[in-house]
């Protein structure tokens, strides 16, 4: 049968097909694939690559790996220094002198500096520590105009030259036996010099301010103060202005509201009429110049401003410039 170069196979009958399908040799036919059902060949397996055996080997050695730790597992193990510090037992710093002692057992072994645990487990010091703790003293001071609440400042020209002497007296400095002040129910504890040692102001009172001010030797009492759950209350004097006009009523819905001042929002949990020329304030919070900044811009102008209470310690009738030891009875919070 001959065909033109021209006439494709589509041109065929269909019975005419067979001529032209290649004729297979015996080195063919032993090469072939073989035949399957159906009379189609079974194509030949394919020979691995490279990339075949690697991802065999990755999958073969993450079967036999352990599992990798996840974070979540990780998340809960916290300083041991830190847990003591949030549970109330002590500051940060002071359980990292404990633990260091060898003062600390961590589910009833000695834990070690920087160690780390669940927050399940059980902390607790010994005797030893127990009772440091039980002598550190804090001390309630009725705090005068002209006393700083920290270090002495030393102001003016005698600060830029380096010479001169404090401005004003640190609170610290009041805290002698002369200006000792015995609570009415007598008092367990006798003023000593070890109780000036390491001791701490627990919220500041700036200069121009008067009333409590609270100085311990518990480094975790002053964060406890500084919550915003610890009340602090103040009674303000305002100066040259009848708290019965009329406008009174607006500024102080402004003043419950939030003053916008120097970038931040200051707030007030409760502010009413003490008298007909002070108000009382509550905060549960404390930036510089909290109230005065506040007062001002409503038109307010603050004489005088006093602190009367800190949690559920109030100053009651302690003398101005006079202070007191924190009896075991009372409690901020």
């Amino acid at each position: 049968f001959n065909l033109r170069r021209t006439t494709t196979t589509k041109m065929l009958r269909p019975s005419l097909l067979r001529f032209a399908r290649p004729r297979l040799t015996a080195g063919a036919l032993s090469t072939a694939a073989p035949m399957g059902r159906g009379g189609r060949r079974v194509p030949k397996p394919r020979k691995p690559s490279l990339r075949d055996e690697i991802d065999d080997a990755i999958a073969q050695y993450s079967r036999l790996a352990p599992p990798a730790k996840t974070s979540s597992s990780s998340s809960t193990l916290q300083r041991v220094s830190k847990l003591l510090s949030q549970r109330g037992v002590c500051s940060r710093r002071e359980a990292d002198e404990f633990i260091e002692a060898g003062r600390v057992t961590v589910d009833g072994r000695v834990a070690k500096l920087g160690e780390k645990c669940e927050e399940s487990a059980v902390i607790e010091l010994d005797d030893t520590a127990r009772g440091e703790r039980a002598r550190k003293v804090t001390v309630v001071l009725n705090k005068p105009l002209g006393v700083v609440s920290g270090q002495p400042e030393i102001v003016g020209a005698a600060e830029e030259e380096g010479a001169g002497r404090p401005a004003y007296a640190p609170a610290v400095s009041l805290l002698t036996a002369a200006n000792w002040h015995a609570r009415a129910g007598g008092d367990p504890l006798r003023f000593e010099p070890r109780h000036l040692k390491k001791l701490g102001t627990c919220g500041r009172l700036d200069v121009s301010s008067t009333g409590l001010l609270v100085l311990s030797q518990r480094g975790d009492l002053a964060k406890t103060l500084l919550s915003t759950s610890v009340e602090k209350e103040y009674l303000v004097r305002i100066d040259g202005e009848t708290l019965a006009e009329s406008t009174v009523r607006q500024r102080l819905d402004k003043l419950r509201a939030g003053i916008q001042d120097e970038g931040q929002f200051l707030t007030v949990k409760s502010v009413d009429l003490a008298n007909e020329n002070q108000l009382k304030f509550v905060l549960t919070e404390g930036k510089k110049r909290h109230l005065r900044r506040m007062c001002a811009k409503v038109g307010f102008k603050v004489q005088a401003l006093k602190r009367v209470r800190i949690g559920h310690v109030a100053l009651a009738d302690l003398p101005v410039g006079k202070w007191r030891f924190l009896g075991a009875d009372e409690s901020f919070v």
